[in-house]
């Protein structure tokens, strides 16, 4: 089973990137000349995405577009998965840039703990990635958080926001019928209120960070409407409204 299946890995990095619209469909990023033509869907200064590769991008907006009950519109899949496909080239690059120092010890005590948690609600019959299967995306994982706590650094947030931040979850929590029992004070959670408003704010920063890279970037798509294939559209789950 293909790493960037595993739904652990999701859970994490979905946590840490999603914001900025990165996603990691790769194992590898691939050079020419190794890639045929016709399997070429975008060049990033040399670097490949492969067509089976951009489909998983393609994919996944679809189905998230599905769950949400938006419209499966091929143009906009089309500019959002190429977006996403060639910040992801550019986001493995810049952190690998960055020259991060990993532990060994730290990424295998990183995969045991993910193991042991995941293990339980795998599908009968599925099992979960050896290390040497699992490592690269592990250190990606790692790489990421490193880099946000590094553009974390500096970024001060205001007692006003932090309770603007807290009003909006209690009015959430309110839409949820959740009884004010449920509700934890505000000094109790005000440092997780904090840290979760740091990791938003250090995400835009490298999101802009990697728009000035496209920019820098020799890119060229070979993709168009024509190549993308959507899935049957189901709508939107019962009860959901928009």
């Amino acid at each position: 089973m293909e790493f960037y299946k595993q739904v652990w890995f999701w859970i994490i990095l979905a946590a840490l990137l999603i914001a900025g619209g990165i996603i990691i469909f790769r194992d590898e990023i691939s050079i020419e000349p190794s890639v045929k033509e016709e399997n070429v869907a975008i060049r990033v200064d040399g670097e490949v995405i492969t067509r089976d590769e951009f489909s998983h991008y393609v994919d996944h907006i679809a189905e998230e577009r599905q769950m949400t009950g938006r419209e499966l519109d091929k143009e906009e899949i089309l500019d959002e998965a190429v977006d996403n496909a060639i910040k992801e080239v550019l986001f493995s690059r810049y952190i690998e840039e960055k020259g991060y120092e990993l532990e060994e010890k730290e990424i295998e005590e990183i995969y045991e703990m993910e193991k042991m948690q995941m293990e339980a609600f795998m599908p009968e019959g599925e099992d979960f990635p050896e290390f040497e299967e699992a490592k690269e995306q592990i250190k990606e994982m790692m790489r990421a958080e490193k880099l946000i706590d590094e553009y974390a650094e500096g970024i001060e947030i205001t007692e006003e926001e932090l309770r603007d931040m807290y009003e909006e979850e209690i009015a959430y929590m309110e839409m949820q019928d959740m009884g004010e029992e449920d509700i934890p004070p505000f000094e109790e959670i005000k440092e997780d209120i904090k840290e979760n408003l740091m990791m938003q704010r250090a995400v835009m920063l490298i999101e802009e960070k990697l728009e000035e890279l496209k920019e820098e970037a020799e890119i060229e798509v070979l993709v168009s409407v024509d190549d993308i294939d959507l899935p049957e559209t189901e709508g939107a789950p019962e009860g959901f409204e928009m």
